[in-house]
């Protein structure tokens, strides 16, 4: 795949085979969860939409271990209760929500094949419960919202990192007030940056979801590595 590709593709498949050996645990886990949203209406068990909540939270390290395995348990249990051969709406998206809280999803070169098979189930999974003809190009979009052009690597300007952006950043991220990312760009440009992907990105349309990469590159989400099941003694 070429940039130019890269930039207009609509297949997440060949967009996940050029990011899959750079990526992390927690930007597929993301990724996956981002999907989930588009659904987000048609989860009608609550435990299915407090699995993608937890799912986000596990990925970014807040959620306790144990916790998180609970919060599984009990969307294993709403699919089993829910599942019909009838009703593929309702499978896909009771499926697709106990996949995002898969330890599969973890980075480690015994898994690393499943994981990736996983994100693509929770892909495949939410197309056919989104039932719009469009769903794979919406997906294409989130994995440019989540990584970036590859092709085209950003590395942040210490000096654009100021106090009002990172914190700003870092409350639109807990708040999920994407919508505030042209605020975004008007502070980094203020702080000096003048990448026009950066701006660009912030000030586009979207989608914007967590683990935007633009924000991760604020907050340096991606530079320290995650392990693989956060501390269980606390959020």
């Amino acid at each position: 795949m070429t940039e130019a590709e890269w930039l207009a593709a609509t297949d997440p498949v060949a967009m996940l085979e050029i990011v899959q050996d750079g990526t992390s645990d927690r930007k597929l886990r993301l990724l996956a969860c981002a999907a989930c949203r588009r659904v987000w209406d048609a989860m009608g068990d609550e435990r299915s939409q407090d699995a993608v909540v937890a799912a986000e939270r596990f990925a970014d390290g807040s959620l306790p271990a144990a916790v998180f395995d609970e919060v599984r348990n009990a969307v294993v249990e709403a699919y089993h209760e829910h599942s019909r051969p009838s009703n593929e709406v309702a499978n896909a998206v009771m499926l697709a929500a106990c996949i995002v809280t898969l330890d599969s999803l973890m980075p480690s070169k015994d898994v690393a094949p499943s994981y990736l098979l996983d994100v693509l189930d929770v892909l495949r999974c939410t197309a056919v419960a989104a039932q719009r003809p469009g769903e794979p190009a919406a997906q294409a979009d989130l994995f440019r919202e989540i990584f970036g052009n590859p092709f085209r690597p950003v590395t942040p300007d210490p000096a654009w990192l100021t106090s009002t952006v990172t914190a700003l950043s870092r409350q639109m991220y807990v708040d999920r007030a994407f919508d505030r990312m042209p605020i975004l760009a008007d502070a980094l440009q203020d702080a000096g940056c003048d990448n026009d992907d950066v701006l660009s990105h912030c000030r586009g349309a979207g989608p914007h979801v967590r683990g935007c990469w633009v924000l991760d590159w604020v907050l340096r989400e991606e530079q320290t590595p995650r392990t693989r099941r956060p501390p269980a003694d606390g959020p």
